[in-house]
């Protein structure tokens, strides 16, 4: 070989060679991408991180702008880029623990679960919704994935839990005042603006006029006129507490009022009543049960979550905190 050969084959083999490790960088750094947090040497890159921050960002920035100023507007970005970091790490385990137990998302309740929030919100809702959560389509669909994930790894971590009748009476008597029922209504009101005109349509209530046709037509109340006024099951403290009081003293069927609030005159109707009961365990039975299996769940679900964010293995390149393997999150550093 020629000394002319020979310097155009090891040009050709230089070019190689540095293609290789380019190569290699471009995969290291995912495809471009420098790497903000190494999980159990998986990547998070900085586009998914930064865009994730950005978008935590705007939406204080729309909602609360002057929560970014000054001093305490940078210790709020600081600590958004740690809650960012942690969300992200966290999903990564999640997904990685699924991964290794066969754990899949159902494709078809994941449309379901989408077609129910399209109808609930409607198309326009549902588009204003994306565009004030700075959420494209596909984001919404991977962020209600990773939701239904998280579910179905509990589901799967916490099979073999059951509750037996005598565990769920045990369950009861130790939490009986949970399953008391306190003294309620169901309430119906008609509001309006003078004591005229509430005298008036107490009396004609009183006579047996129609109680959806006075509410329908002379109730200021937008949200319940329609629907004779019914403002719901009601309990002591959960109520203005000027109308509580006679509403609680009125029997089913009786009329109550005028009565002046804050927002008006007030004539109110009481349509039902539960008065206050303590069950027997065997009236709450399947309730116990099922809250008991709840809680038992949720407990060792959290002991396997916590298992696993204190076995993984974090590498942050964020600058700005640590993952702590004991409490699952990214912490600030001391000397920050």
């Amino acid at each position: 070989m020629s000394e002319v050969e020979i310097r155009k084959s090891m040009k050709v083999n230089s070019c190689v060679l540095a293609l290789i490790i380019l190569f290699i960088a471009l995969v290291a750094t995912g495809c471009g991408g420098k790497t903000a947090v190494l999980v159990n040497g998986e990547s998070i890159s900085w586009d998914e991180y930064e865009r994730e921050y950005s978008r935590r960002i705007s939406t204080i920035k729309r909602e609360s702008p002057k929560d970014l100023e000054g001093e305490i507007g940078q210790d709020l970005r600081e600590e958004t880029k740690r809650q960012v970091a942690t969300d992200l790490i966290r999903d990564k385990l999640v997904g990685e623990k699924a991964g290794d137990l066969g754990v899949e998302v159902n494709r078809a309740e994941l449309e379901g679960r989408l077609r129910s929030e399209r109808r609930r919100l409607g198309e326009e809702g549902f588009s204003s919704m994306l565009a004030e959560s700075g959420l494209t389509e596909r984001e919404y669909v991977e962020r209600l994935s990773q939701e239904m994930l998280v579910d179905a790894l509990g589901e799967a971590v916490t099979s073999g839990i059951s509750v037996n009748e005598e565990e769920a009476e045990a369950y009861f008597l130790e939490y009986r005042e949970r399953f008391s029922q306190d003294e309620t209504i169901r309430l119906a009101h008609i509001l309006v603006g003078t004591e005229g005109q509430a005298k008036v349509i107490a009396d004609e209530a009183r006579r047996g006029k129609d109680w959806g046709y006075l509410a329908r037509d002379f109730s200021e109340d937008v949200i319940t006129r329609d629907d004779q006024g019914d403002m719901g099951w009601v309990t002591r403290g959960t109520i203005d507490p000027v109308l509580e009081k006679p509403a609680f003293t009125l029997q089913v069927g009786e009329v109550g009022g005028p009565i002046q609030a804050s927002d008006g005159y007030h004539v109110i109707r009481v349509l039902e009543r539960k008065e206050a009961h303590n069950p027997a365990f065997d009236e709450v039975k399947k309730e116990a049960r099922k809250e008991l299996l709840r809680e038992k769940k949720e407990e060792k679900f959290q002991r396997a979550l916590k298992a696993l964010f204190a076995d993984a293995k974090v590498a942050l390149e964020i600058g700005n905190g640590h993952w702590d393997p004991n409490l699952g999150m990214v912490v600030k550093n001391k000397d920050d």
